[in-house]
């Protein structure tokens, strides 16, 4: 099965900024109503010199971030638990900021033909649900159906089957998480899914998550956190 591996390299400060990284590289520029109007009427070119300028952007911001993290030291040294639980509740958080950003990637996508017309640009309202604040900031889904679920019952493939096989039907995804699959939809903002306690071993549940153009599954024994030397040993059986 495939596992999500998170190195753990030179202790908690630099998880911690690896993982606003990751953050700053997935989030979305606020715009101003006159700033969204114009990029509506933007030619091709000009959208492709308009990411390229966020990009380096986003590449100074990411190099200041990292310089300012990478000098922090928690007054307590963390737990691995406690890196682990850490590092998973940002996983899921990029994930989310991947679902706010899909808006602008599907439009890309559309103009360069990889997207039938009929695919809605604006994903997130259609389908999540997006709401904002009144700046304009993502702040929740309406449909609870694109964040993570947590499946206690329904966390293998072959209970999954046995539910098909006896019928199982649901209206939509959020009904199917929820009601079929007896799944609890999770909010990464409201603290870990992951808890320290399940620091490299197999947890007690599944999780299920819409994403961009799929729905992704994560099997009991999905995440894992190693060191830098772990990870070394692992690959040269040593």
């Amino acid at each position: 099965m495939k596992k999500i591996i998170i190195w753990l390299i030179f202790g908690a400060g630099i998880l911690s900024a690896w993982a606003v990284l990751f953050a700053f590289m997935v989030k979305q520029p606020d715009l101003t109503l006159m700033e969204s109007i114009a990029r509506k009427f933007e030619s091709h070119e000009e959208r492709k010199e308009r990411l390229h300028q966020e990009a380096l952007v986003r590449e100074e911001m990411l190099k200041q971030e990292f310089l300012k993290q990478a000098s922090c030291k928690p007054e307590k040294p963390l737990s691995k638990g406690e890196i682990y639980a850490l590092a998973m509740q940002d996983y899921w958080k990029i994930q989310m900021n991947e679902l706010w950003g899909a808006e602008e990637e599907i439009s890309q996508l559309k103009e360069e033909g990889q997207f039938s017309d009929e695919v809605p640009s604006d994903i997130n309202e259609k389908i999540c649900q997006l709401e904002r604040d009144e700046d304009g900031k993502p702040i929740r889904f309406g449909n609870k159906a694109c964040y993570p679920w947590k499946l206690t019952e329904y966390d293998t493939f072959e209970k999954l089957q046995e539910w098909k096989d006896n019928g199982g039907k649901a209206e939509n995804l959020e009904d199917l998480f929820g009601n079929e699959w007896k799944g609890e939809y999770y909010d990464p903002e409201k603290g870990f899914l992951q808890q320290p306690d399940f620091y490299n071993k197999e947890s007690d549940f599944a999780v299920v998550q819409r994403s961009m153009n799929e729905t992704r599954w994560y099997p009991r024994d999905c995440c894992g956190l190693l060191s830098y030397d772990e990870v070394i040993q692992k690959k040269t059986g040593t």
